[in-house]
């Protein structure tokens, strides 16, 4: 038997040819690696996307086959065998494929069917995520080696200081096309900025502008064909997190810096009907409310749950002194509408500073 880390180390070799477009040398690697362990879902999986860069597709879609008949619920190889039977024409089965074992039935590049796909609307959001991602570690002081991958698990010491001290904060961007299939992201500068302003909060390397927004650009690039039209975009997710091995109580030395994207429809279809919080409380004077860090979704949850089970759908958290003073709604920043003003509460470090909240404010201010 092969030892696992001999895999791994051939595994990045193989990885690293694919991202050089040395698609044939990757292709041998990937071979060498399932001679010795036939079942490597991860090798036959970019097997079969390298062999599709070389328009081998027969043979791509061997790779993707053993690899369902491996995993039939892997959503990797399903999306990638979906956007294989696009390439080939087999537009019918492309989309058999993605109505009956994703859910969805849009796919990549199936440019003159998005009118026809109503399905699309239904797309759960953050359930299906495109071909690549942005990759980026901090060590040594600096963020190095950016690249854009395919998507896929990855690698982490279960000894990370995420998981054991929770430094992780993150994003949450949308990407439009017009009606000339151009891109349009809505604002970015905002969220650079508040994304960086989390990282200071949460002791964490600040990311240069040019990584951030280049990341964005090529990774939307690649994955341009997965954007919608009309009430369709595409969700980005930055995430930076704590990477170091370490259990000792104290900032993080190593990062990673991903970047993912999830084709989405409209985050909410009806009215909502909100529950008013007077117990539990979102963010404190002082505290990290004004960051976007994972932790304070993972504190939202309990009482959110609790709120659901009353019928509700959302929460409108109050002050944490006197549950007087309304703030924000769980996954939004809140206005009220009194004659012909529209009032929101004043930002504070316990409120989330949202960008459609900031625009509105300056739209208003035009109009005045």
């Amino acid at each position: 038997m092969v030892p696992t880390t001999l895999i791994m180390n051939n595994l990045d070799i193989a990885n690293n040819l694919f991202l050089e477009r040395k698609f044939s040398q990757a292709i041998e690697e990937y071979t060498k690696i399932l001679k010795n362990d036939s079942q490597n879902l991860t090798a036959l999986n970019n097997m079969g996307y390298a062999l599709t860069k070389l328009k081998k597709f027969d043979l791509a879609l061997e790779c993707y086959e053993k690899s369902l008949e491996i995993k039939g619920d892997d959503h990797i190889v399903l999306v990638n065998k979906i956007s294989l039977f696009r390439k080939i024409g087999k537009v019918d089965d492309a989309l058999k494929l993605g109505c009956a074992a994703i859910g969805f039935t849009i796919y990549p590049g199936s440019e003159h069917n998005f009118d026809l796909m109503e399905e699309f609307k239904k797309l759960s959001f953050g359930k299906t995520f495109t071909d690549h991602m942005f990759l980026c570690e901090f060590k040594d002081g600096k963020w190095n080696s950016p690249k854009i991958i395919p998507y896929d698990n990855f690698s982490i010491s279960p000894a990370s200081s995420v998981f054991h001290y929770g430094q992780a904060i993150f994003e949450g961007m949308k990407a439009y096309k017009d009606n000339d299939n151009n891109v349009w992201l809505f604002r970015p500068e905002e969220n650079y900025n508040r994304l960086n302003k989390s990282c200071e909060r949460m002791c964490m390397p600040k990311i240069e502008k040019d990584l951030f927004f280049n990341g964005i650009k090529e990774l939307l690039t690649i994955d341009k064909e997965w954007i919608g039209k009309g009430d369709t975009t595409m969700y980005i997710r930055p995430v930076v997190f704590a990477t170091e091995a370490t259990i000792v109580a104290s900032p993080s030395k190593e990062f990673s810096f991903f970047i993912l994207c999830s084709p989405a429809s409209a985050y909410y279809f009806n009215p909502l009907s909100v529950l008013i919080e007077d117990t539990y409380i979102r963010a404190a004077k002082g505290g990290v409310g004004y960051a976007k860090a994972a932790g304070n979704y993972a504190g939202s949850f309990y009482p959110t749950s609790l709120a659901i089970e009353k019928g509700f759908d959302q929460i409108v958290w109050t002050d944490s002194v006197n549950h007087k003073l309304v703030e924000e709604a769980g996954t939004m920043n809140i206005f009220f509408r009194i004659s012909n003003k529209l009032i929101t509460p004043k930002h504070t470090d316990t409120i989330l500073d949202g960008v459609t909240r900031k625009s509105v404010i300056t739209v208003l201010k035009t109009v005045e």
